[in-house]
């Protein structure tokens, strides 16, 4: 490595940190250029690429960090995410189960691969990925949540919220747990406690058509009628 691909490299970090994002591009380009196995430069700008909406960019640097380097398994994780963010979900798949293959307590790439999982509708594969994670990880709230999700998913609605009052207890400002929670008690007739949940996340200032429509609908099986035309109105004033 030289002096001079160094500079380049350490003022693409410092570009990236401050959110130039074209400007660091170019500089861990010009680093590149002037060291073509630099791997650390390739993964920099690969982050940077994810970050400008070009996952196909992203792509073709890890592809060279991985050819540089068969067992990067964080170049296999960021190379899934940027497959999973074309909706490529199984080539997705496939890079998480390499990088867990390297490194079998990557958290993250247990996480990716859950959620890729749950958008290929492998349910119970996402909740045996988000269960790994939680075991790893115990006091990640959005693994839980993710981890309700999937449950819900499957019907096992008692589950889902066991998990998503963990991720709440993890961190009670997260107002799409409660959202999730609220549907879910609706599933078992737990109306009172459905809206309660659809409550504080309109407290939380969480702004969803589908929160205010299931709200009112929980206060029409309650028998509240104006709360009810209330909810419903808001849901034609967020979506005339």
């Amino acid at each position: 490595m030289s002096k001079q691909d160094k500079i380049y490299f350490n003022l693409g970090l410092k570009f990236a940190k401050s959110n130039d994002l074209n400007k660091a591009i170019f500089n861990f380009t010009k680093a590149i250029e002037l060291n073509p196995n630099y791997t650390t430069a390739y993964k920099e700008r690969g982050d940077v690429k994810i970050d400008l909406d070009d996952y196909q960019g992203a792509i073709d640097d890890f592809s060279k960090v991985i050819e540089l380097d068969l067992e990067d398994s964080v170049a296999y994780r960021n190379r899934g995410l940027a497959k999973a963010l074309l909706e490529n979900y199984q080539e997705a798949i496939d890079d998480y189960t390499k990088a867990i293959k390297i490194d079998p307590d990557y958290f993250l790439a247990y996480c990716n691969r859950g959620f890729a999982k749950m958008k290929s509708k492998n349910y119970q594969g996402s909740i045996n990925d988000y269960t790994k994670a939680i075991e790893i990880d115990p006091e990640d709230a959005l693994a839980y949540r993710n981890c309700g999700s999937a449950k819900s998913y499957l019907g096992d609605y008692e589950g889902a919220i066991d998990n998503f009052s963990k991720a709440i207890e993890l961190d009670p400002e997260d107002a799409v747990a409660f959202m999730k929670r609220g549907n879910s008690k609706m599933e078992l007739y737990d109306y009172q406690g459905a809206i309660d949940d659809f409550s504080r996340a309109i407290e939380l200032d969480l702004e969803d058509t589908c929160l205010y429509r299931n709200s009112g609908f929980a206060k029409t099986y309650l028998e509240d009628y104006q709360g009810a035309i209330d909810d419903f109105s808001k849901v034609i004033e967020l979506d005339p």
